[in-house]
Parts: structure tokens; sequence; C-alpha cells
């Protein structure tokens, strides 16, 4: 059973009811070439979250109760590791944007050449699929 599947199980339920409040995010998977439904890609962001918090919090716990009364610790650990959860959850948030404009960075420097290059392959009237299995072969090209 796959990290998407045990998340999905998990926080399937849940995700379905705060999928509306991430619809901004859904075209932008599609555009990183993220494989991932909206649904699976919150659920995978709400468990790494929850088991980052949770591994966190017995930690900061811990270290914390070296130099503090353990009472203040609890609190510090607890606060710290809501404060980064809550910015790992933001990273999750904001990748497949960050990811889609970088996709799409690359494809407007490649595109003038690949152009090109399609164009010289045509002039030597090659069938069109011909011309364009050729140029999936380059990595360049997306290969």
């Amino acid at each position: 059973m796959s990290y998407a599947e045990v998340s999905y199980r998990l926080f399937g339920g849940l995700v379905k009811y705060a999928k509306p409040y991430f619809l901004d995010i859904k075209e932008e998977l599609r555009q990183a070439n993220i494989s991932y439904t909206l649904e699976e890609y919150l659920s995978i962001a709400l468990l790494t979250t929850a088991v980052t918090f949770i591994m966190e919090a017995m930690m900061l716990s811990f270290i914390f109760g070296l130099l503090v009364s353990p009472i203040i610790a609890v609190i510090l650990a607890l606060t710290l590791s809501m404060t980064i959860s809550g910015i790992l959850f933001f990273l999750f948030y904001s990748y497949p944007t960050t990811a889609s404009k970088s996709r799409g960075t690359k494809i407007k420097k490649i595109l003038p050449f690949s152009v090109s290059y399609m164009a010289t392959i045509a002039k030597s009237n090659v069938p069109p699929i011909t011309i364009f299995k050729t140029l999936s072969e380059f990595k360049e090209y997306g290969a």
C-alpha cells in the first residue's frame, strides 16, 4: 500500500469537506504534472503534517524538558511544533504553483528551439508523425 493510499484512507473523509477551500491548486497540480488528484494531494499533505507534528512535539518536549520545567517544555514544544507544521502545510500548498510556473518557464525557453528544429525537419518533406517522434527522442525537448 502506497503512502498516498494510506493518507487517503486516513484523511479522505476530512479532505472531502475541506476540498472547496483548496480548488485553486487543482489546476496547478495538473500543470505541474503532479500525478495526484486534489484529494490525494491534500491527504498526503495532512498526513505528512500530522506525522511531523507528532514527532516534533515528542522530540522537542524531551529536549526542552532537559532545559526548563516540564510544563513550559510541553508548551514550548507544542507551540514550535504547530508553527513548523503550519509552515510545512504552507509549503505543500504552494509547491504546485511553484512547480507549474517552473515548468511553464522551461517550456517557454525551449519552444523556439523545438519549433526551429521541427521546421528544419519539415523542409525535407517528412510526415508530421516522424517529426514528432524524432523530437520526442531528445531529452532537451521532453523525452
